[in-house]
This record gives structure tokens, C-alpha cells and sequence, in this order.
């Protein structure tokens, strides 16, 4: 069996870590992403490979897949600059140990006695599932 993270809303430090599987000590075999890559300014995605997976792949022969822009060099200049930019300005860090606490703290203080809410969950900048109504 794979287990596979869905890393495209929760990836890229919005949770404080690079990615948010992180958080809950676990490993996947695939990771997609997309969003962060850029912080959405320009499309692009990708698929991240665990070893096991990526070896399969290989000793099976070629694997080719792609879209039109697939591998644009504008959008790859831009991830990694965008990439260097969270790296160098410690914007996970950031989000960890200042950003996150703090949006955190005050959607709880605004959003945690209203009557409509009934179960608040977020972590970091994200916001977990939206809040379900009482019933």
C-alpha cells in the first residue's frame, strides 16, 4: 500500500514545517504539491517520489508523462527563486515559531464562543477543515 500526502494546501510552511506531513511523524511514498512551489504566482505542480516508488519506476524503463508548458523555464525560475526567498527569510521558521502561534490565537479568540462553531482546527497559517455548525 502507498501512502501518498497531499501537500498542495499544506505544504511549503504554511503549517510552520516544510511540509505538513511533517508534523504527524510520518513518511509518504508520494507527495504532490503545487501552490507553494510559486506561492501561486505562476502555475506549476510536481509529484515527490519516495526511493521505493522511484526505484520501480526506473527498473520498469522509461516513464514519460507531461502538458503542454510542462517544465516551463519561466515557472521553474520562478519556484526557485520562490524556494530560495522561504529558505533565506526563514518564512517556515516564521511561521512556526511567531506567524502561526499567533493567527492561531486569534481566529481562536474571535471564532471559539461563536455560536455557529463547533469544532475549531488550524495549524500554523491553515486552517483545517472549515468549522462545522452545531446541530
Amino acid at each position: 500500500m502507498l501512502l501518498i500526502a497531499d501537500e498542495v494546501i499544506g505544504g511549503f510552511g504554511r503549517t510552520g514545517e516544510w511540509f505538513a506531513h511533517r508534523h504527524f511523524g510520518f513518511e509518504p511514498d508520494v507527495v504532490t504539491m503545487a501552490k507553494g512551489l510559486t506561492s501561486g504566482y505562476v502555475p506549476m505542480g510536481a509529484v515527490g517520489l519516495s526511493g521505493r516508488v522511484a526505484e520501480v519506476i526506473v527498473e520498469g524503463g522509461e516513464f514519460n508523462h507531461g502538458f503542454t508548458y510542462s517544465g516551463h523555464p519561466v515557472t521553474a525560475a520562478v519556484a526557485l527563486a520562490n524556494l530560495k526567498l522561504l529558505r533565506d527569510e526563514g518564512i517556515v521558521e516564521r511561521v512556526k515559531s511567531d506567524l502561526g502561534p499567533y493567527f492561531q490565537g486569534r481566529l481562536r479568540e474571535v471564532l471559539g464562543a461563536h455560536r455557529i462553531v463547533g469544532r475549531d482546527r488550524g495549524l500554523g497559517t491553515r486552517r483545517g477543515h472549515p468549522a462545522r455548525a452545531r446541530t
